[in-house]
């Protein structure tokens, strides 16, 4: 996937300037300055990495609820009415689990400094 290319490179980018300027940077406070810098690009381009994962979880599952419902009515056997599970249905949920996910499991892996 090119994103996770990218995301690479822009580590690798990320370390060798962290390598550079404590070769290079004689003042401590620019040091310490630009460091931080460059670690929050780094925590950028991982979040952007995660976040065209779960664009593509959530698209993957919006299509497959809309091509059909049998992994959902075989799931739900014995626990609800397979009358009532309709694309409808698990296009709600899908759309549930994906907005959840993006607001509770996502920070949580990646908490803000």
């Amino acid at each position: 996937m090119e994103i996770n290319a990218l995301e690479n490179e822009a580590d690798r980018v990320s370390r060798e300037a962290i390598s550079r300027l404590f070769d290079e940077e004689k003042d401590p406070i620019q040091l310490i300055k630009w460091k931080e810098i460059y670690e929050t690009l780094e925590r950028a381009t991982d979040k952007c990495e995660d976040a065209a994962a779960i664009f593509m979880a959530a698209f993957l599952n919006f299509a497959g609820a809309m091509v059909s419902t049998k992994v959902a009515a075989t799931i739900s056997k014995g626990i609800v009415d397979n009358d009532n599970v309709t694309q409808m249905v698990v296009l709600a949920g899908v759309i549930g689990a994906t907005i959840w996910d993006g607001t509770t499991a996502f920070p949580r892996r990646h908490p803000t400094p």
